[in-house]
């Protein structure tokens, strides 16, 4: 007589697929399977992974951590996207102000005569973040396939100025503008560039 097979049971059985909720859920051998992905995040952001094995113990705690941040079975992951967009004040920094109302521009005086009927001249004004004492700002403009930088002065919206409306601050000149321009840059730039880099790890 074959054997009878037990009828199904709901209670848990030992030999069932741990299922993994966060990183305290891990066996230690489990714990090390994201050092390749750590290698290779640590190179693209040009931060080797010197130091004890407890900085890299650390380092792994904080992977995790994020890759289980609010997960669940039913979680949707998505691609992170695109890299952020830089914006103005990761890229430039106040070095003065305008010493007067900057002139309207180009397309802005155009703008104006369009809306000018015979009997009604419409003057363009300057914008207010144009006007005398107002910041002006500067930033570089990297071009990495030709390995080359360009500054630019602008405004508050990051539009560009003509330098006679505008007087540096005291104690800066073109020369240390441009270099703590630069450095202002590269160091947003890496953070920006290293989060992004986390996120596809994660991912």
């Amino acid at each position: 007589m074959p054997p009878v097979n037990p009828p199904a049971s709901s209670q848990p059985r030992s030999d069932l697929q741990v299922i993994l909720s966060s990183a305290l859920d891990m066996a230690s051998v489990q714990n090390t399977l994201c050092d390749d992905i750590l290698y290779a995040l640590s190179e693209a952001n040009g931060t080797p992974l010197l130091g004890t094995e407890a900085d890299l113990e650390e380092k792994r705690k904080r992977l995790w951590a994020l890759v289980f941040d609010s997960w669940n079975t039913n979680s949707t992951f998505h691609h992170p996207g695109t890299i952020a967009a830089k914006r103005l004040q990761h890229s430039a920094i106040i070095v003065g102000t305008f010493t007067q109302d900057h002139p309207p521009s180009t397309e802005a005086q155009k703008a104006a005569k369009r809306k000018s009927f015979a009997d009604t001249i419409v003057i363009p004004t300057a914008p207010a973040v144009r006007r005398a004492g107002q910041p002006v700002y500067i930033r570089p403009n990297v071009n990495m396939h030709e390995f080359s930088v360009v500054w630019q002065l602008t405004d508050g919206r990051g539009r560009t100025i003509q330098p006679e409306y505008f007087a540096y601050h005291p104690g800066i000149t073109p020369e240390s503008a441009r270099a703590d321009s630069m450095v202002h840059w590269d160091r947003n730039e890496v953070i920006r560039v290293c989060s992004f880099n986390r996120l596809l790890a994660v991912y």
